[in-house]
């Protein structure tokens, strides 16, 4: 899903403002000097020879011969918040259809007879094979058994002062880590090094779930489901943590702090200020290369390496851990979403990193790992990980991107809006297009009913809303219904079995007035 996602946001961006781009390209731009030697340093960094090119904000520009054909800032606005529109309705669905999908589809899942009576597959008969099916059906008895009983018994003090303590410590290591981070970019802010911090945060991400995994060692829970979602929890409460301080020193310490990288007005020396918006679109780079190494690094370390051991140690082999990978996956994907506005190629690599990661993630997954004795609930995980990357990772990350667009002044040397207070000043802009272009005026229309009145756009969402409501409320009348049918076959059972023992005593009680 995620790859198809990212070349339909490659394909608008690349159509729509790297194509006209490329085609016109800014006249302000310079050859690349002959004395700057490339090292392959800038393929970790996105500095270097990436920096004046299609790849950042600060090559877009209006001032070439074909402005007044093709609206670049124009363009610029229209792409990204379509994009945003087209995902949130997106993942709203999918929201939508996997809540309503939460009973009615999975409901004999928890039927215990159907596990115990009709549960094992015949067709298997390897020893390793059966073995690995034994398990599974006894972890999944367990946690419905636990889950059915759950209601029924209290946990005892101790119980509850263990998982209090595993709590208390992956909590206090998340905010020493995220206090850490924070300490190290009040003296960064203007940018001393390249990938220190990237390391720094990937290394973090890479060793605090194994921390996590430690910890819950200690605490008493008795559900693997519970297990489960206390481990996606306190991860993701780590990768948030971390993203929060991100974009927060990206927005108040680089783009907050615009007046200081404004151009001089001595001319001539425009190109001595910076481009903040350059500066976080490479920082976004470096955290998604980097992410890509530790990922790399983690399969071939926990998992080759570990596979490795077992065969001279007679350790088991590792488990794929689903939950982590796919954490790791809405964290990118995170990356991506506010990149959108600072790096348009950034998708490409992000479809670049996916496709790296599927085939070393498959080949690791069958030569390196066994089966999991915990089954996993398709519908149900898959419910839970679209929720975590509808809310809070693309909601965040909107959000930054509008109030990006909205509050922040763009730099005045590079980029399309160079000239403008915010990216959403854009009459001049309508002005020009509309001499060339009349008929885009209903167009024009529409965008400035549309932005003065944003009304009908939660109109828009509530409408949806509405539709998505009515369809869980089908799929629970459904399940209302299932439940009648099933009580009422009981009922008819309990009936039939009245009347057959009342039949057995009558037959009994006749031999006796017979005689």
């Amino acid at each position: 899903m995620l790859i198809q996602y990212n070349v339909l946001l490659l394909l608008f961006t690349g159509l729509f403002l790297t194509l006209p781009q490329a085609i016109y390209p800014p006249e302000h731009r310079s050859q690349m000097p002959s004395d700057q030697t490339v090292t392959g340093l800038e393929l970790l960094t996105g500095a270097g020879v990436f920096s004046d090119t299609l790849m950042y904000y600060g090559y877009y520009s209006r001032s070439n011969a074909a402005a007044k054909q093709y609206s670049v800032p124009l363009a610029y606005v229209c792409v990204v918040l379509l994009l945003l529109v087209i995902t949130f309705f997106i993942l709203l669905y999918r929201v939508s259809k996997y809540l309503g999908m939460r009973w009615s589809v999975f409901q004999l899942d928890r039927d215990l007879v159907v596990k115990v009576f009709c549960y094992w597959d015949y067709k298997i008969y390897k020893k390793a094979s059966v073995l690995q099916q034994r398990a599974n059906i006894s972890t999944q008895l367990k946690e419905l058994l636990s889950e059915k009983v759950q209601g029924e018994e209290r946990r005892g003090w101790l119980e509850w002062a263990l998982a209090g303590l595993a709590w208390c410590v992956s909590l206090l290591f998340t905010a020493l880590c995220s206090y850490g981070i924070y300490e190290y970019l009040i003296p960064s802010s203007k940018e001393k090094d390249d990938l220190k911090l990237p390391l720094l945060v990937s290394c973090m991400n890479l060793v605090l779930p194994a921390i996590f995994g430690l910890v819950s060692k200690i605490e008493a829970c008795r559900s693997p489901s519970g297990q489960t979602y206390i481990a996606i929890c306190r991860n993701f409460l780590l990768k948030l943590s971390v993203l929060t301080l991100l974009c927060f020193h990206w927005l108040r310490n680089i783009g907050g702090n615009q007046q200081d990288l404004l151009c001089p007005n001595v001319p001539g020396h425009e190109k001595a200020a910076r481009c903040w918006e350059d500066d976080i679109g490479q920082q976004l780079y470096r955290y998604m290369v980097m992410d890509l190494i530790f990922a790399v690094v983690y399969t071939f370390c926990a998992e080759f390496l570990w596979r490795l051991l077992t065969c001279h140690a007679g350790l088991k082999r590792p488990v794929f851990d689903i939950a982590r990978n796919v954490l790791e996956l809405i964290y990118g994907q995170t990356l991506t979403w506010f990149g959108l506005l600072f790096s348009p190629l950034l998708p490409a690599v992000q479809i670049i990193k996916l496709i790296l990661l599927f085939y070393i993630k498959k080949e690791s997954l069958m030569q390196n790992c066994r089966p999991s004795n915990r089954p996993w609930r398709a519908n149900h995980m898959s419910a839970i990980f679209t929720c975590l990357l509808f809310f809070p990772a693309f909601t965040g990350a909107a959000l930054c991107v509008l109030y990006t667009m909205t509050q922040l002044k763009p730099s005045c040397h590079c980029g399309p809006f160079r000239t403008m207070t915010s990216m959403f000043s854009l009459e001049t802009e309508w002005e020009n297009v509309l001499k060339t272009h009349p008929s885009m005026s209903n167009f024009y229309q529409a965008y400035t009913y549309l932005m003065k009145n944003p009304v009908i756009l939660f109109c828009a969402v509530g409408i949806f809303l509405v539709v998505i409501y009515v369809h869980i409320q089908i799929d629970d009348s459904q399940k209302k219904m299932t439940s009648l049918l099933e009580e009422q076959i009981k009922k008819e059972g309990e009936d039939k079995a009245f009347l057959i023992s009342r039949l057995q005593l009558l037959q009994q009680q006749e031999p006796k007035s017979n005689s």
